[in-house]
Parts: structure tokens; C-alpha cells; sequence
């Protein structure tokens, strides 16, 4: 029998140096065996591969027919589509940053909040024209904001005028009143006698009610004072409170005469206490000042607005934390702080 080489004979010009040009075969005469079908199949059948010959691996992507430079490959990922022309991506939104205003001329305090409030990238303005748009912060007196601050729809928080009345004994070690100035004059003395918030009456020790002060700008009659008996304090604290928890505080008086200083750490154990007793009954921001009085007794000397406080010996980043909340946006306040705006 006759092997394949005998059956079919490759063209001599196959071998050529210059390459193969036309294959031609031919059947070898009496052969019975049919020449080979030469047309193509659409799904031709595989061949085993030779002993010995691993499958060759199929690459899905031939080679140099990958995306051209510059071109990303298409994902696979149906859900990662291109942007329908339709639908333009619309900016990431971003609200305008805060704004503080403290007008001129600016106590150390303010000097000291606009520091801090320009390091977290709060813009420090001192009039409020132009920014009637923007999330207004305040840090000023409350005749100024009454006429500044209301038409910019901030919500000022402070404490009821008659918080001090309401705290237990133990507390104050004094007799607190909530009167008006007309009937203040009736009283005897001696007596310590103060306005709840603004500074229309000075705070001070009156030998009696007749010693009053009878005339002055936003003094009248119906005045509201906060009338007390005379007690001293050895040293006084401020506390800058937050959510019923002391933030920072200072020290601002030794024997009523102005001596700032850090808080200390009993000071802020009774400031603690008291906050843990009444701080329902006062904003969530707001100041607390205490004192300790001749002898080692510790009381309440009154609460304030934080946004009208001055820092003194505090840490000016977390004053800025109690301020931001005690004056911001009104939308902003909570049921829990509505009964305490201003």
C-alpha cells in the first residue's frame, strides 16, 4: 500500500526561496483513493490533539486587536453605560458656606471667634448687606441683633428670665427674685440687683430700692430685674455649655475684680452638676456662670446667652462650637430649643 507522500506531490516551485505562489495537486493515476474536499466548512469539527500536545489556549482577543491608545476597553457590565446625550450630568450641589457676622469694632472676643471661625473656612463679615441668602451666624449685643439679625432669619437662642428663680436652694445658697424696676424701688436693702439679659440697669449692689436708677435709655417702670440677697463670691467661672455638657470654660473673677484663668477642675464638677440637674430647662447652647463663695460653698451666679459672652481664658475653637449653634439659621433650631428663641 502507498503511504500519503506517494499519494499526493506538493508543486516543486513550493519550496522556492521566493516563497509558495499556487499550490497545485494531483491524483496519482490509479489510485482508487478521492481527492481531499477542499471546500471550506462554516463549523469545522476540532481535531484531537497529538499525544503528548497539550490543548493550545484560545485568546478571545487577538492580538494587536485590542483598543486602540487613548480608547477605553468596553465594559462588560450592561449597567455601565455611556450618558444618554438626553440626560446631561447635572454639578454636585454645594451649599455656600456659613457666614459670621460680628460687626465693628470687634471685642477680643470676636478677634479670637473670627480667628477660629476663618480656620474652618467660615467667611467673618461685619455687615450683613449683601448676604440675605446666606446661613447667617451671630456674635454681638442684643439691641444690635434685635435691629441687624432678625431680617437675616437667624434664630437666637437664650435662657428664660426667670431661670435663676426656679433652681433649688442648694444651688444658689441666696433668695433670687424676678420683679419689675418700679417694684424694686420699694424694697430694702442692701440688695444685688441685675437686668435677666441686656445691660439696661447696671449690675451692681444697691444700698436699697430707692437707690434705683429712675431714668435711661430702655429703662422704664415694667422693667424686668432679677433682685437677690448680697452674697460674695471668692472666685467666678464661666462655662460654655452644649448639649447639658460643659465644652470649656474660664475662670474671670477673684473677689470681683477681673482675673482670668483656666477652669479648674472642681469648677467644672459643680458646673457638671448643676447642668446635670437643670439642662432641660436651658438651651442646648448657652453660657453658665458659678462661683465659689467666701467660706467653700459653690452656686449658680447666672445663665446667658452664648452668642453675647465673653470668652475670657476658654478655648476660642470650642466657644465657636457653642456660638455656632446659639445663633444660626432659625430652620435650623429644634422643637427642643423653640421655646428658647429670642
Amino acid at each position: 500500500m502507498r503511504n500519503a507522500s506517494q499519494l499526493y506531490a506538493a508543486d516543486p516551485e513550493e519550496s522556492s526561496p521566493e516563497g509558495p505562489r499556487t499550490r497545485r495537486r494531483t491524483r496519482t493515476r490509479g489510485s482508487s483513493t478521492p481527492p481531499p474536499d477542499l471546500t471550506p466548512h462554516k463549523n469545522p469539527t476540532p481535531k484531537a490533539p497529538a499525544p503528548g500536545n497539550p490543548t493550545p489556549h484560545k485568546n478571545p482577543t487577538p492580538q494587536g486587536s485590542g483598543p486602540a491608545p487613548g480608547n477605553p476597553a468596553p465594559h462588560n457590565n450592561p449597567k455601565a453605560q455611556a450618558p444618554s446625550p438626553h440626560k446631561p450630568t447635572r454639578p454636585r450641589y454645594r451649599p455656600p458656606m456659613p457666614l459670621l457676622l460680628a460687626p465693628h469694632p470687634l471685642t477680643s472676643t470676636a478677634t479670637l471667634l473670627t480667628h477660629a471661625a476663618r480656620h474652618r473656612g467660615i467667611e467673618v463679615v461685619d455687615s450683613a448687606q449683601g448676604h440675605e441668602a446666606r446661613d447667617v451666624h451671630w456674635y454681638g449685643g442684643p439691641l444690635a441683633a434685635d435691629r441687624i439679625v432678625r431680617p437675616l432669619r437667624v434664630g437666637l437662642l437664650e435662657p428664660a428670665d426667670d431661670w435663676l428663680t426656679t433652681l433649688a436652694p442648694e444651688l444658689t445658697h441666696r433668695r433670687i427674685e424676678l420683679t419689675t424696676l418700679d417694684r424694686a424701688r420699694e424694697l430694702d436693702g442692701p440688695l444685688f440687683v441685675k437686668p435677666p439679659s441686656d445691660k439696661s440697669v447696671p449690675a451692681a449692689v444697691y444700698a436699697g430700692g430707692r437707690d434705683l436708677p429712675r431714668s435711661g435709655e430702655r429703662i422704664g417702670p415694667q422693667t424686668p430685674v432679677l433682685v437677690s440677697d448680697v452674697v460674695e463670691f471668692a472666685a467666678e467661672y464661666r462655662l460654655f455649655v452644649l448639649d447639658g455638657e460643659v465644652r470649656t470654660g474660664s475662670r474671670y473673677t477673684v473677689f470681683g475684680r477681673l482675673d482670668p484663668a483656666p477652669l479648674t477642675p472642681d469648677a467644672e464638677r459643680f458646673g457638671q452638676d448643676v447642668l446635670d440637674a437643670c439642662a432641660p430647662t436651658l438651651p442646648s447652647a448657652v453660657v453658665v456662670d458659678i462661683g465659689q463663695l467666701v467660706g467653700g460653698r459653690w452656686a449658680v451666679v447666672e445663665a446667658n446667652m452664648a452668642w453675647f459672652a465673653q470668652s475670657y481664658a476658654a478655648d476660642p475653637d470650642r466657644v465657636l462650637d457653642v456660638l455656632l449653634r446659639s445663633s444660626g439659621p432659625r430652620r435650623l433650631v429644634t422643637a427642643r430649643d423653640a421655646p428658647f428663641l429670642r
